[in-house]
């Protein structure tokens, strides 16, 4: 009879909630089982990735072991190479220096352009480092006066006409690189520009 009772206000009750004879609570629990079981896939997925990650992880360390030994092998101090690595990263990642690198990326066109201009040829780059010594050299001393008649009789000296000579001859590649800059802006200007 109780059953009997139970079953009826339950049939009542759906009626009553508009559900056309079916339980709210029920649906509800069947969203929750449905929830559920989401949650079980999900976490059988997990378990099987946690699983698998040891294997993986074991690997990488074997392979970063193997190549540390072949570096030691070497002769690598590999702590230090990391503390040096550590400290360009600090230096790198400060805002100047970032800031230094996004300015370099802005002007990426104009640093192409010198990279492929031979400014860094190994001879041209021998040149600048043999006039950077000499210069830090020239700098310690103070420099005599020289009149016109003491640039003659320097002039005599082989080291001062290996001097002029290269400067002439910079001065002549140097000319005909001017002229060919000027030319094509010549031909830019408008008919009529140039008087």
């Amino acid at each position: 009879m109780h059953e009997t009772t139970t079953t009826t206000i339950h049939h009542s009750s759906g009626r009553a909630n508009g559900t056309n004879g079916h339980d709210p609570v029920l649906a509800a629990l069947e969203r929750i089982e449905q929830r559920l079981a989401r949650l079980e896939a999900k976490a059988a997925r997990a378990e099987s990735a946690a699983a698998q990650a040891p294997p993986a992880v074991a690997a990488l360390v074997d392979t970063v072991d193997d190549v540390v030994d072949g570096l030691r092998a070497r002769g690598v101090d590999v702590d230090e190479r990391l503390g040096t690595l550590l400290q360009v990263m600090d230096r790198l990642t400060q805002p100047a220096a970032l800031a230094a690198v996004v300015s370099l990326l802005d002007k990426v066109e104009e640093v192409r352009f010198l990279l492929e201009s031979g400014v860094f040829n190994p001879s041209a780059v021998r040149i600048v480092a043999e006039l950077g010594r000499s210069l830090a050299a020239s700098s310690e001393r103070t420099p005599p006066r020289v009149g016109a008649f003491g640039a003659l009789r320097a002039a005599s000296d082989e080291d001062v006409q290996r001097a002029l000579g290269f400067m002439l001859t910079l001065a002549r590649s140097f000319g005909g690189s001017l002229r060919d800059l000027e030319a094509p802006a010549a031909r830019a200007l408008p008919e009529g520009g140039a008087r």
